[in-house]
């Protein structure tokens, strides 16, 4: 007999990034396949947020704690009585309950623990190979993440399944092609899309913006939060004085679409991801990329994107140069691009990830 189906809601009272995209996406995707699902939020959780599910799916609120002592301590409490599979979207999960599937997007923590708070790292390093154990399954965003897991965490290979990530829809568009109608007027730019964390390597990306002695009329726009997590908060106010470097902070996906649809070309010189949203999102929405040649972002990319070494502010500033300059390969990875993001849909990963959570919730 299948158990009740429960998804761990404590994202919704996360700010948005990709890893809570995904979590929103999947608990979308999960209520059209699967029976008897609920989502359960701390009391914490702000009401506009439970609204973005609350028309797919039960979602209930129990309890005012929050963050970690709610996952641990009021999640399993309620739940230690029912025959429930709980699915946790973003990363963490509780101990205390047996039959679970947990999505760990990657392993950075791990792979480079300075590029986060001394707190964050050492509760992640104890915790995440403790939820690894106790989880029935986990499920992660790319190949290479998988690898990641079996290497840091020493679980069997078979128990891990790759179930990717993939554009909204807001962000597929026909709508012309990149750089073609410039969401900030005549001025052309590239947009960096990601949170303000060392890992992104926005200090190298905006040294290499200085360095490549683009035009006057060509700027970067960054767009992302910082985050108490993260090691890099001075970044902001140390790179203000570059010209034609604009912060916009958090934006809505609206804006973000347009800003997409707008650039010359989406610069991402990550240098670690587990997947890496922002290149999708850019190839669905007619947007050239320039990403880093490590990690997961060649297997998700292929041959949509052109590669740069995240280390090297020389080469990432040619790239920047070859993508400005270039308008018949900007046109190239633009076509790519489109095919290349096609291959990803929330359905196809949907239908995917619930197969492993009936597999679990029946087994």
């Amino acid at each position: 007999m299948s158990a009740q189906i429960v998804i761990n809601g404590r994202f919704l009272t996360q700010p948005l990034t990709g890893v809570q995209r995904y979590a929103l996406e999947m608990s979308s995707q999960l209520a059209k396949r699967l029976a008897d699902v609920t989502l359960l939020t701390p009391g914490s959780c702000p009401p506009e947020r439970a609204a973005q599910l609350s028309d797919e799916l039960p979602v209930k609120t129990y309890c005012f704690l929050r963050g970690h002592l709610w996952e641990q301590v009021s999640l399993p409490t309620l739940l230690k009585k029912q025959p429930v599979t709980l699915v946790n979207l973003c990363n963490t999960a509780p101990l205390r309950i047996a039959r679970q599937v947990t999505v760990l997007h990657d392993m950075s923590f791990f792979h480079e623990p300075r590029w986060f708070s001394r707190r964050f790292r050492y509760l992640y390093r104890f915790l995440i190979p403790r939820v690894a154990r106790r989880s029935s399954a986990i499920v992660t965003d790319s190949e290479f993440s998988k690898r990641e897991i079996v290497k840091y965490l020493v679980v069997d290979e078979n128990r891990v399944t790759v179930v990717p990530a993939a554009p909204a829809d807001i962000f597929r568009s026909s709508n012309g092609t990149a750089g073609s109608s410039s969401a900030e007027g005549d001025r052309g730019y590239l947009l960096a899309v990601s949170s303000i964390d060392p890992r992104k390597n926005l200090g190298r990306l905006i040294a290499a913006f200085d360095r490549a002695q683009l035009s006057s009329d060509v700027d970067l726009v960054v767009v992302g939060a910082g985050s108490r997590v993260f090691a890099d908060s001075a970044l902001v106010q140390s790179t203000r004085d570059i010209p034609g470097v604009r912060f916009e902070g958090s934006v809505s996906d609206v804006r973000l679409a347009q800003l997409y649809r707008g650039a010359l070309a989406c610069v991402y010189p990550t240098l670690y991801e587990g997947f890496g949203l922002p290149p999708i999102e850019a190839m669905a929405s007619s947007c050239a990329v320039v990403t880093s040649r490590v990690a997961s972002l060649p297997e998700v990319c292929g041959e949509a994107a052109l590669y740069v070494d995240p280390l090297s502010v020389d080469d990432i500033a040619r790239g920047l140069r070859e993508i400005v300059q270039n308008d018949s390969l900007r046109a190239e990875l633009v076509m790519k691009g489109a095919q290349r993001a096609s291959e990803f849909t929330w359905e196809r990963s949907g239908e995917r990830f619930a197969e492993v959570v009936r597999e679990v919730s029946e087994g």
